[in-house]
């Protein structure tokens, strides 16, 4: 099985993986962590305006999927898990692929005060020095930057996937409604 998420940001996409992965023995590999390397190679930041550009790059060079397909290999590579998650989702062209591959697209969001807190509590690089301001500047630039296959366009994502959850504060209840809306698509 493979299972695409995306959302706003630090919405919980990477705990939901991480669900994933212990309930279902899934493989997680997160787009991110494709950008953050490259990142390093070509620039040795990893600040998001740094990832940012590397992302639209490597879509604008190799197409909009690339990501995801990158992602899919290595999750290929798995002899153990029992299906592939993909997180870190945030162009058009990725999540058309993760559904090409018959698989199924998560979207998380939260209020967005909840999701800078939490932005700020996992202590990445230089983020927890930003105001709400600039989260949600940052944001909105990522939300839709173009309407290509290889532009960030986190909002048409939300419209495409099959399951769509709203991350408040109980870990629990978004795990449960989870399990229960795959179960429910997957039957």
């Amino acid at each position: 099985m493979i299972i695409g998420i995306s959302g706003t940001f630090s919405s919980g996409k990477d705990t939901l993986a991480a669900h994933l992965s212990k309930k279902y023995g899934f493989l997680i590999v997160n787009t991110g962590d494709i950008v953050r390397e490259a990142a390093m190679q070509q620039y040795g930041s990893i600040e998001r305006p740094v990832l940012h550009e590397v992302a639209t790059s490597l879509r604008k060079q190799y197409g909009g999927g690339v990501l995801v397909e990158r992602a899919l290999r290595i999750g290929a590579m798995s002899e153990n898990a029992t299906g592939v998650v993909v997180t870190g989702i945030r162009s058009m062209g990725e999540a058309k692929r993760i559904i090409q591959e018959n698989g199924y697209m998560i979207f998380i969001d939260a209020p967005i005060e909840i999701r800078y807190e939490r932005m700020k509590g996992r202590k990445r690089d230089n983020e927890t020095l930003i105001s709400l301001e600039e989260f949600t500047q940052r944001e909105n630039k990522e939300r839709a930057s173009g309407d290509t296959d290889a532009d960030f366009n986190i909002d048409k994502i939300k419209e495409i996937s099959q399951i769509k959850l709203i991350n408040l504060k109980d870990q629990d209840a978004l795990f449960d409604e989870a399990d229960r809306k795959i179960i429910e698509l997957t039957s």
